[in-house]
């Protein structure tokens, strides 16, 4: 500083290269509260009545008097995945807390897996709400895979990893091999009218063999034009619940259990509830055909619209040659409208085929065509259970008590 000027009752400093008020010290614009002016710290240029208040431990900034009174506004953050509950705003702006963030972006602060960075999952849940379900094609594990098969390998190769769950949409796949004691949960995760596997060649779309097992949830399975869309042989172990199995051209279920005579193996066993088999075409056994060592059970399903002119628009329930008993139950189910008629029944021995509440139809509105149930002497009741006593195969009139 090289002097002082005084003018007009002001004082001046002068230094080397400027000059300046010594009622604003800190040159910000603003005289000091103690020359009559109104800047609360006339040592800071950030600190004055038009700056902006910050968030800053205490200082007022806009020297209004109340420090960090108009800072942003914080939200809080339970889910810990970096994006604010906008329901949940913090009383004082400035207050950042742990589990605080400063945007208000997160539409389910329940669920770190659930903001605007999140990946979408096949989970029937909006993860980066987008305003898109699901936007993936099938998740293993949380993580997204291109096509089913593959990420039906990934499950296969690795039973830990846990289900496969399939996105809406109507996805082309190829062969689906569950075999060699494999197993597979395959889920469609908005159910199965939303959810469609159709094989790309025309072929099988699943097939379990080998003491393999499948589960199978909320999936549409069809188009399938040179194969039957599901084979289980040998001795599968199979479980579907709210499926639907329609408009394939050679047939919807093969079951094709242990035929080696005096075989006591297992079999094939399915159990299946809530699944529509319609609209399946077949020379035979339309909408299933089984044979050999079989342990079926269908619960609240559906045998509607299918068409085999040989025989067995619904069920065709084939001979048999292993030791046990083969068994083909219905408890509560509908079969209805089939040409070809709802069952054909077994040519062979022990075949064991039972009828618990079912409905089969009414004459001139959805009877199945020709008959309900062939080869059986069958009394019109919705439940009754029929065997074969190993009789001559020319006898036609088989026992039913």
């Amino acid at each position: 500083m090289l002097g002082i000027w005084v003018m007009g009752g002001c004082y001046w400093f002068v230094t080397r290269d400027r000059i300046f008020d010594a009622k604003d010290r800190d040159d910000d614009g603003f005289a000091a509260v103690e020359a009559g002016g109104d800047d609360c710290d006339d040592s800071s240029p950030f600190v004055h009545p038009n700056a902006v208040e910050l968030c800053d431990d205490g200082i007022d900034n806009d020297c209004d008097g109340v420090p960090d009174d108009d800072g942003p506004i914080f939200f809080a953050d339970e889910d810990r995945d970096g994006f604010g509950d906008p329901a949940s705003p913090l009383s004082q702006p400035c207050l950042n807390p742990p589990g605080s963030v400063g945007n208000a972006l997160d539409c389910d602060d329940t669920d770190d897996t659930i903001h605007p960075d999140a990946v979408d999952v096949c989970d029937a849940v909006d993860n980066d709400y987008d305003g898109v379900l699901d936007s993936a094609v099938a998740t293993v594990a949380g993580d997204n895979y291109p096509t089913v098969e593959g990420a039906a390998a990934a499950a296969i190769a690795a039973p830990a990893l846990g289900s496969v769950d399939v996105c809406p949409g109507s996805w082309s796949v190829g062969t689906i091999d569950v075999g060699a004691g494999e197993s597979l949960t395959l889920r469609g995760v908005q159910g199965r009218d939303h959810t469609t596997l159709v094989e790309g060649s025309g072929g099988t779309v699943i097939e379990v063999t080998d003491d393999g097992s499948l589960v199978m949830e909320g999936l549409s399975i069809t188009g399938s034009t040179t194969a039957r869309a599901m084979r289980f042989l040998d001795f599968a172990e199979v479980e579907i619940t709210d499926s639907r199995i329609h408009g394939n051209l050679v047939g919807g279920l093969e079951v094709k259990g242990d035929c080696v005579s005096g075989s006591a193996s297992k079999g094939v066993v399915l159990r299946a509830a809530g699944t529509r088999l319609d609209d399946n075409q077949a020379q035979q056994g339309a909408g299933l055909m089984t044979t050999c060592n079989v342990d079926l059970r269908f619960v609240d399903c559906e045998f509607d619209h299918n068409v085999a002119p040989f025989g067995g628009g619904g069920i065709l329930f084939e001979s048999s040659q292993g030791s046990r008993d083969p068994l083909v139950v219905l408890e509560s189910c509908s079969v209805t409208n089939n040409k070809g008629g709802g069952v054909v029944y077994g040519r062979e021995r022990n075949n064991v085929f039972e009828s618990e509440s079912t409905y089969w139809g009414a004459p001139g509105s959805d009877d199945n065509d020709p008959f309900d149930a062939f080869g059986l002497s069958w009394s019109g009741a919705a439940t009754f259970r029929c065997t074969w006593d190993i009789i001559p195969q020319v006898q036609k009139d088989f026992a039913c008590d």
